[in-house]
């Protein structure tokens, strides 16, 4: 998640405060959701090329779990391979600053993240617990807040996501899930509404990242290597 995660929180123009859910911890994204479980209009909007965007309303708190499902062309261990190569999302998806690996064991990593607010506010800093496993076909990373995780008006109190990659016939479908309670309780209206959008922007993001890997066929066999390298341990 890493790269969006925060993105809820960037979304401060409003700024009135309200109570954070102390249920947030109970609720978790949906991991069974694949292409078969989406109901057939959804199918056939991504079939067409458009993604689909889902809310989760009924959580512990005022803010909604977020869903993105965007079906591309590229096969789901290079876009995995892509994503997973958790420092380069500093020059490929919005407003990171900065993403250090402060601590790499095989597939898991612990992540830290520096995100562009805008202002008045400070950057904000936080730092996760990233994993990445295959499930059969298909390829999830998971993560969640490490407790190192700084607090503040510009961290979360909660978060909690993953992106999995599913073969669908010769394309692959990204499932993208996150949900975050933010550490002050922000406006949730503005957190919701912007929050999904700013999803949309980070797989956006990632799929121009995998144009650029897959026109170089030593890119792409070096990501992928490093990838199955991850999961070996």
């Amino acid at each position: 998640m890493t790269s969006a995660m925060l993105v809820a929180v960037c979304l401060l123009v409003c700024a009135s405060l309200v109570p954070a859910a102390a249920m947030a911890a109970a609720d978790r994204c949906d991991r069974a959701t694949r292409y078969e479980t989406l109901p057939a209009q959804d199918q056939q909007t991504l079939q067409r090329g458009a993604p689909v965007l889902k809310v989760h309303t009924h959580t512990g708190s005022a803010y909604h779990m977020g869903y993105v499902y965007q079906l591309v062309r590229y096969p789901p261990e290079l876009v995995m391979a892509v994503f997973t190569a958790y420092e380069d999302h500093r020059g490929h998806l919005t407003n990171i600053l900065e993403a250090r690996v402060e601590v790499q064991r095989g597939n898991y990593a612990r992540v830290r993240f520096v995100y562009d607010l805008p202002w008045p506010f400070p950057n904000s800093e936080y730092v996760v617990n990233e994993t990445v496993v295959q499930e059969g076909e298909t390829y999830l990373l998971y993560w969640d807040l490490h407790p190192s995780s700084p607090r503040g008006v510009s961290a979360p109190q909660y978060a909690e996501g993953y992106f999995r990659t599913q073969p669908v016939g010769p394309r692959t479908l990204i499932i993208y899930c996150n949900y975050i309670v933010p550490g002050t309780g922000l406006w949730p209206d503005k957190v919701n509404s912007d929050g999904l959008q700013a999803m949309q922007t980070t797989v956006h993001d990632t799929v121009r990242w995998v144009d650029a890997i897959a026109t170089s066929s030593e890119m792409s066999s070096r990501r992928i290597a490093r990838l199955r390298a991850m999961l070996a341990h």
